[in-house]
């Protein structure tokens, strides 16, 4: 149990202007801090935790009036005090010499220090004043400060430096301490004078440099009573920026305090605001929410009036926040009341709910005056806390109560000033100890049987029966053991040894590497101690050893542990230790409890986080060195991303929600729970243990002069509290063999006890333990039946937890079975459990949740439970949840009497089988009304019909059959008649009732054959059979034929036929035997027979296939060209068979034989498809892609070519291919080349490539592809090994060279090189093979063409119509399937309009440059283009071209 204590610091002159808590020694959560005070009357003020003022003998104060301290730092690490003055003067005063060590006056010369941060590293400091000037000082080697090179940008007149921030995200090197050579950046705010007017800058500063780095601004417009404006932004170089992210109004008046609590959520508190309330505002989101602290306790001291009353009372605004601060590491919000009420809040982890739910109240305290500011000291987990009042500032510490048992002795402090002593047995008064007069604060307190020992930082206090002494001293943590004081010793190694009177006798020393001593502990002979590096260190001790007594040769010890050390406890052999630990300069303690081991050196740990605890102390057993007891609570700093300190080794029992437990040490890693307590209603903490007893404290109780230490007896100890020392020691001991595996000492201790209630509390061990080995030895022993049967028929469990639970349900340790069965998920037995024990709410809610199979059987239990009990509403509705009302509510409801209630029930139930049970009821009893009302309200016609028969009234009895339908009905209707010898009715009612066998019989019975051909078709196969015979041997010959073909007497019915020609029926039943996949072979026969007489040669081939005579119809089919479908060729089709001389198989070659007959036969009818299974069937392939393709399915004859992977199919396939349109079918010709490469028919293949440079040429004048066609053919055909290769090589060749002059040709007349062009293009019009149209070779007019067309495009064409001329007169070539038309008519139309002008102007120049030297040149070159002639032959030439590609 921790609480604040308010420590007054000595009143000063002035009002205090800044404080501020140093931080160099927030490595560990409780070293001791000191906080600075500065005051408007011109002094300086350190003081210690517990207000003692360290500069009392050498104040720091200013000589010049006016003059005083206005801000105020403290270095991160160092105990080096940074100060700024009003004057402008920044000095450092340090914490070891105590007094001021340097001091710089010039900088801010004349002006007042507004703010003044340090870096986190501490290398350097930054200040501002009230003039905007902002500098950046480092500290020299004498810690004197002294100015860099930086320079701010000149401020605003009015201007003030009001914040200063300095961001922790500067690396150290660890080896040196320098900081990185980069820029160190820092923000700070300037206020420009006006209310709405600022701005924020980014300063820079390099070390070493004489420059600095200039400053970016983010401006700020707003009142602080209106709006606060958060703003983001980083140097860019020199310049930076700024961006407002968020701006929020504030409902409050006048100055507002602000803290952040997390990221974008902002506490507010404002002294005028009536609502008392801290405001929260999450900019995130746009939320807000209140927190509201909670009224004061009439226990609370407050400030009193002059006239004596409360000032709350009378002044209704003491409640008012003023002031409020946050601490991160702790997540602790402190708000200040104006009546001096200190309030904090802690924030937990959160959850789905609200998010002011998330906020605990955790701690109050009053600081005894009118509050102005509250500050944490950072990096003390909230432990620490200055609060500046109107009459001075008070230094709040938070410090853990020492309460504990030792020796017999408990020492409960009730108060600050106040320490309860009394013996744990109840032998010695209590006495109560009160240092109030002398105004000491108690920090810590131990005792023994004689001496209190009580101490603070400042004092320590021995006292005993007749008198007190008390000694000077500075130390944290004491013990006393007899007549001796043992104390740590700031700052050093050493546990000093005193005497009662505080003199020093003996010191125990040890490495100065493991740091000074923090926490020590003594119990029974042995002393320990933890230092601040995490060491522990122990010594034995005699009692009542003196400064003289030997111990050079004791043994020393020591661990090194992990964190800060919260708390350490020794046991009573010196042989372990327990510690707590908390984050280093956190307050709070984590979930681990560990165990440090002298033997093994090593730690044993349990982690109460698995619970959702976490522990707040521990104690050891007084007796026994095994047994270890600690206190948990539930754990609100614990949130989900913090990450697990150590690795628990656990056991399945420690998942409790009690308070206390006992923790068992085993030899193997990890601590082993044992059992748990809950700690009792109005009782605080823990104090200690001493088996069989807990000790717990109520303060409320020592209040009123009583006693504060009470005792609660340990679950495995109840009933034995009478049991002597020994046979206690004795229950510990095998509680610890069992814990650490140890069977044959366990069984040992109990062979050696005779006391009955001690074998019963081993048996409870055991089952705490889980050893059923043993339990059945202490069951025997006991006597106890039940609990050995339960032991030996747990074997059939398969889990060890349900057969330990089953044993413990027989010996009373009901919880354990509970817990046990919870852990093995065995909810049935615990759903079983819960029945027996009565608690039928449990068992249906574990039923209802997790075992859901067992859920109607635990209603149907609850309701025959609640039957014997009397209870009938409540059975009944058990009942119903079980499903079985139907059955059990009559019968209970009928052995009890309750006719009336029953008959109510029924109606209400409204459950058609309640209902015909009830009707039923009825009828027995002889009220025949109610039956049938009940019957009808049932639904039940047969009852119904059943019970109007009895009383005779069958007219009724029909005309319900009509309207209902119902077969049973009409079925019990019909007997009826028929026993009554009405056979109409009988039938009708029969036939109704669908049962037409029995209308059939009474038709047999009475000769009524009208209707009996009717029924008996409806009748079953049976009845139709005896009918069939009936009407035989009455000559009804075509009726009996039916019948019997009907009942699936086909036989029988063919007989019929062939014996009196019933040939109309004898073909519906032949096909109906051709369809029957199970008919007889020989009525097969049969009807082949007479298919085969009758012509229909096709149905007899397939009996005869069906018969099994393949043969035999196969050469029907051959010789009658029987068509042949898919079904009749796989009948026809012979099985494979491994042994040909079993199961009628026949030989492989005949069954190819046979398959080739069927393929011929289908090719023959055109079924090419099944002609190419048959015959790949029958393993002749070839035979199969012929007759593939004469189908002309293109896809399938790819894809068999593709699956037959046969060269001369593959060339098959091609050649198939090449007949169609490939050429427009990319994907035809990607066959025919892949089918060729594939057969490697390499001639073929390059033939296919010539016949698509032909069509390129032909189809498309691209005599480019027809090139790359005719190259990729020559590739291909230099493969080939024929005979005549090399004549064919050097005529395709030769058709390449040419194609690919045409080419050029084509390729000079766009680049310009006409001459050329036009010889090669004559050189390709002489050439004899241009005109070979037997071979692959370029077509002359193309090259015609190709000239007209350039001489077009340069319009000449005088030279189009020469060309033109010679194209038709000398190549005898048309040339309009190679020209546009409309270019051959511009040409022709030229050559029309010459003829027919002057004939003047011979000797002119021609058009294409040439001089013409006689009128007979140009006259004839004229007279090549007649129109009309040439306009003849191309129409002949045309329709000839036209017939061709026909």
């Amino acid at each position: 149990m921790a609480v604040y204590f308010a420590n007054k610091i000595p009143r000063q002159p002035g009002a205090c202007t800044a404080t501020s808590w140093s931080g160099h020694a927030a490595t560990s959560a409780r070293a001791p801090a000191m906080c600075a005070v500065a005051y408007s009357s011109g002094s300086v003020g350190v003081y210690t935790e517990e207000g003692d003022d360290v500069t009392a003998s050498r104040p720091v104060r200013s000589d010049v009036p006016g003059v005083y301290p206005c801000a105020l730092a403290w270095h991160p690490s160092s105990p080096l005090l940074a100060i700024g003055w009003t004057d402008g003067k920044v000095a450092t005063w340090s914490g070891t010499e105590l007094r001021v060590v340097g001091e710089e006056t010039s900088t801010h010369a004349g002006r007042s220090i507004t703010c003044i941060a340090w870096s986190p590293t501490g290398h350097r400091v930054v200040t501002g004043d009230d003039a905007g000037k902002t500098q950046v000082w480092t500290v020299d080697e004498k810690l004197r400060p002294k100015p860099t090179g930086f320079r701010c940008a000149k401020p605003a007149p009015g201007a003030r430096t009001s914040h200063v921030l300095i961001p922790n995200d500067t690396a150290v090197d660890e080896d040196t301490g320098a900081e990185p050579e980069r820029p160190f950046v820092f923000y700070y705010a300037v206020n420009e004078g006006l209310a709405d007017s600022g701005y924020v800058c980014v300063g820079m500063d390099t070390a070493g440099d004489d420059r600095g780095a200039g400053e970016s601004k983010a401006e700020s417009k707003g009142s602080k009573a209106e709006s606060k404006a958060t703003a983001r932004g980083g140097p860019e170089g020199t310049q930076s920026k700024w961006t407002v992210v968020s701006s929020t109004k504030l409902p409050t008046e006048g100055d507002a305090e602000l803290a952040w609590t997390e990221p974008g959520v902002l506490a507010v508190v404002n002294d005028r605001d009536p609502s008392c309330a801290v405001r929260m505002f999450d900019l995130n989101n746009g939320d807000n929410y209140v927190l509201v602290p909670p009224a004061r306790r009439k226990s609370q001291g407050l400030p009193k009036g002059s006239d004596g009353r409360d000032t709350a009372g009378g002044d209704p605004t003491g409640r008012r926040l003023s002031c409020l601060c946050y601490d991160a590491d702790a997540k602790t919000l402190a708000c200040g009341q104006r009546d001096g009420r200190v309030v904090m809040f802690r924030r937990t982890p959160p959850h789905d709910s609200a998010p002011e739910d998330a906020w605990r109240v955790c701690a109050s305290l009053d600081a005894g005056g009118t509050l102005e500011r509250v500050h944490f000291a950072s990096g003390r987990g909230a432990r620490l806390l200055v609060a500046v009042c109107r009459d001075g500032a008070r230094l709040c510490v938070r410090v853990k109560l020492n309460d504990k048992t030792r020796g017999g002795i408990s020492v409960v402090q009730v108060a600050a000033d106040s320490v309860v002593v009394e013996a744990t047995d109840g032998s010695r008064a209590p006495a109560r100890l009160n240092t109030t007069e002398r105004g000491m604060q108690i920090l810590g307190a131990d005792a023994t049987s004689r001496h209190l020992l009580v101490w603070n930082s400042a004092r320590a206090e021995v006292h005993e029966a007749r008198g007190s002494g008390f000694a000077r001293t500075s130390a944290q943590a004491m013990a006393i053991h007899g007549e001796r004081i043992y104390r740590a010793c700031p700052g050093r190694a050493v546990v000093e040894v005193t005497d009662l009177g505080g003199d020093v006798v003996d010191a125990l020393a040890y490495e100065e590497a493991q740091g000074a001593a923090e926490f020590v502990d003594c119990n029974g002979d042995f002393l320990c101690a933890s230092t601040a590096s995490g060491h522990l260190r122990f010594w034995p001790h005699a009692p009542g050893s003196g400064p003289d007594g030997d111990d050079g040769d004791i043994p020393e010890f020591s661990g090194r542990l992990p964190f800060a050390i919260d708390s350490v406890r020794v046991n009573c052999d010196g042989t372990k230790a327990s510690v707590l630990f908390a984050h280093r300069g956190h307050h709070s303690v984590l979930s681990t409890l560990a165990v440090y081991d002298v033997d093994t050196d090593g730690y044993r740990t349990f982690d109460f986080a698995i619970t959702g605890r976490a522990p707040e102390s521990h104690a050891w057993d007084a007796a026994a060195p095994n047994v270890l007891a600690a206190q948990t609570a539930f754990d609100e700093n614990f949130f989900a991303d913090e990450e697990t300190i150590y690795e628990t080794a656990k056991d399945d029992d420690s998942k409790n929600e009690d308070d206390s437990g006992d923790l068992g040490i085993n030899p193997n890693p990890g601590l082993l729970p044992q059992e748990a307590h809950p700690v009792p209603d109005g009782f605080e903490s823990l104090l200690g243990l001493h088996a069989p007893s807990l000790f717990v404290c109520n303060k409320a109780a020592a209040q009123g002069g009583g006693g504060a230490c009470f005792a609660v007896t340990m679950r495995d100890f109840v009933g034995m509290e009478h049991l002597d020392a020994h046979a206690k020691a004795a229950l510990l001991t095998f509680n610890y063999d069992l814990a650490v595996g140890d069977v044959d000492r366990a069984r040992a201790m109990v062979k050696a006890t005779t006391e009955p209630s001690v074998w019963e509390a081993m048996a409870h061990m055991c089952i705490k333990n889980k050893r059923l080995d043993v339990a059945e030895t202490c069951l025997a022993n006991l006597g106890h039946v039940r609990g050995g049967r339960a032991v030996r028929d747990g074997a059939n469990e398969p889990e060890l937890d349900a057969r330990v639970g089953n044993v413990a349900v027989h010996l009373g340790l009901v919880d354990d079975a509970i817990a046990l069965y919870e852990q093995c998920h065995r909810h049935d037995l615990l759903n079983r459990l819960y029945q027996a024990m009565g608690r039928w709410d449990d068992a249906i809610r574990t039923a209802t949740n997790k075992d859901r199979i067992n859920l109607k059987s635990t209603h149907y239990a609850h309701g025959r439970h609640l039957e014997s009990v009397g209870d009938v509403p409540g059975a009944i509705r058990a009942y119903e949840k079980s499903g079985c009302a139907d059955v059990d509510v009559p019968r209970m409801l009928h052995g009890r009497g309750m006719t009336d209630t029953l008959e109510r029930y029924v109606i209400n139930a409204g459950s058609n089988e309640l209902t015909r049970w009830w009707a039923r009821y009825c009828e027995s009893s002889g009220d025949y009304e109610k039956a049938l009302h009940g019957y009808q309200a049932a639904g039940d016609y047969l009852s119904l019909v059943r019970t109007y028969c009895a009383q005779g009234d069958l007219e009724i009895a029909a005309q319900l059959v009509e309207e209902s339908g119902d077969p049973a009905a009409a079925f019990h209707l019909a007997r009826t008649f028929e026993a009554m010898d009405e056979y109409a009715d009988a039938i009708r009612f029969f036939g109704a009732a669908g049962r037409h066998g029995h209308a059939a019989r009474l038709a047999r019975r009475c000769g009524m054959d009208n209707e009996l051909m009717h029924l008996a078709l409806q009748s079953p196969p049976e009845m139709m059979l005896d009918s069939a015979r009936y009407l035989e041997e009455r000559g009804e010959f075509e009726k009996a034929t039916t019948l019997y073909h009907k009942a699936g007497n086909a036989g029988k019915a063919l007989e019929l036929c062939f014996a009196h020609d019933l040939f109309d029926l004898l073909a519906g039943i032949v096909a109906a035997v051709a369809d029957d996949t199970d008919a007889d072979p020989k009525l097969v026969a049969k009807c082949a027979s007479y298919f085969l007489d009758n012509g229909r040669y096709g149905d007899a081939a397939r009996l005869l296939v069906k018969g099994g005579d393949v043969a035999r119809g196969l050469e029907l089919i051959v010789e009658h060209d029987v068509k042949i479908d898919e079904a009749l060729a796989e009948a026809l089709t012979p099985p494979k068979s491994a042994d040909p001389k079993e199961d009628g198989g026949i030989s492989e070659e005949a069954r190819k034989a046979t398959l080739m007959k069927i393929a011929a036969v289908c090719k023959n009818q055109g079924s090419y498809h099944l002609a190419c299974k048959k015959y790949t069937q029958a393993g002749d392939k070839m035979k199969a892609m012929k007759a593939l393709l004469k189908s002309g399915d293109t896809e399938k004859i790819c894809f068999f070519a593709g699956v037959s992977r046969q060269r001369e199919i593959y060339v098959m396939s091609a050649n198939y291919l090449q007949t169609l349109r490939w050429h427009g079918d990319p994907e035809l010709t990607k066959h025919i080349v892949q089918f060729y490469t594939k057969a490697r028919a390499v001639e073929s293949l390059s033939g296919f490539y010539e016949s698509v440079a032909q069509i390129e040429i032909d189809e498309y004048r691209d005599y480019d592809k027809a090139a790359d066609a005719l190259r990729d053919a020559a590739k291909h055909l230099a493969k080939s090994k024929a005979d005549g290769h090399d004549a064919l090589m050097r005529s395709l060749e030769a058709r390449t060279e040419l194609v690919e002059t045409f080419v050029r040709a084509r390729t000079l007349l766009a680049a310009g090189d006409v001459a050329e062009a036009t010889r090669l293009c004559e050189q390709m019009i002489a050439d004899p093979r241009a005109r070979d149209e037997s071979e692959v070779t370029i077509r002359v007019g193309d090259v015609y063409a190709m000239l007209v067309e350039h001489w077009y495009q340069a319009r000449d064409l005088k030279r189009c119509r020469g060309l033109v001329a010679e194209m038709r007169e000398a190549a005898g070539l048309a040339a309009e399937p190679y020209l546009e038309a409309t270019m051959l008519a511009e040409i022709d139309g030229g050559a029309t309009g010459a003829k027919g002008g002057d004939r003047k102007g011979l000797g002119s120049r021609r058009e294409d440059g040439f001089e013409a030297t006689s009128p007979t040149e140009e006259e004839g070159y004229l007279h090549g283009a007649d129109d009309d002639a040439d306009g003849e032959f191309y129409m002949d030439e045309e329709v000839h071209s036209d017939d061709d590609g026909a």
